[in-house]
Formats: C-alpha cells, structure tokens, sequence
C-alpha cells in the first residue's frame, strides 16, 4: 500500500512537472540530501515552486546527490520521498520472482514527504546553484 502511495504521488509530481522547454529563467539545482550527516543513498526529491504552479524532480543517487533541471526561478518548497524497503523474497515457488536492490534506502521522518510539512523552502535564482538538503 505504501508503495502504491509513492508511486501515485510520484507520477503525479512528474506530470504536473512536465514542460518541453527549458526557459531562460530557470535553473539547475544540485546538491546532497543528508540526514543526521549521513547521505540518503535513493529516494526523489522535489521542487515544488511558486506553490504548485511548476513541479521538478529528479533521483537521489546512492551517494546523496541529486541534479533537478529546468527549475524555474522563484520561492521553492522542498519534499523528499523515500521507497520502503523492499521485502523479503517468498519461500513460495509458485510467487513471482521479486528483484531485490542491494541498496537499503535510509527511513527518514514522515514530515519530508510533503512540502506543506518538510519546513524546506529556498529561493531559486536562474542558473546553476548548489542545495545540499540537510535532514534532521
């Protein structure tokens, strides 16, 4: 169910973010999502601007870096959305075969999901700039 949630929102903020070209005024923002000093190693974080009027996201890598592009300039909310782990094969040889990563993702705390909660907001100006997102 949890998963279902995530992807629902997910291919709700990709779609809302959609737009084919990148303008003059937009940005390109990249940094490292941490939580307590240690960098998250998966998950998608989200620019939310203007209060929904533009929507970019991109993948958390393994190493906590991100790169969102085509960010349009303005006030930003931030959100953070990390997959559950993923469960444990089925002794059942009749259950569909399931891929398991070997990357556990790191839990983070419920609030970072939502821009209306997360308390993450950053000016964004045209151009290339740095945002290293530190969790608590």
């Amino acid at each position: 169910m949890i998963y279902y949630r995530f992807c629902c929102i997910a291919v709700l903020f990709l779609t809302l973010g959609c737009d084919p070209a990148a303008s003059p005024n937009s940005a390109t923002v990249s940094g490292v999502v941490t939580l307590n000093g240690a960098s998250l190693n998966s998950g998608r974080i989200y620019f939310n601007v203007d209060n929904g009027s533009a929507v970019r996201s991109a993948e958390i890598q393994v190493d906590g870096s991100y790169q969102v592009v085509d960010v349009p300039a303005g006030v930003a909310g931030v959100a953070i959305m990390v997959p559950p782990a993923p469960s444990m094969p089925s002794n059942d040889p009749t259950a569909p075969a399931v891929a398991i990563s070997n990357v556990t993702p790191v839990s983070i705390p419920k609030k970072y999901e939502k821009v209306e909660t997360s308390k993450l907001t950053y000016e964004i100006v045209p151009g290339e700039q740095t945002r290293d997102i530190h969790l608590q």
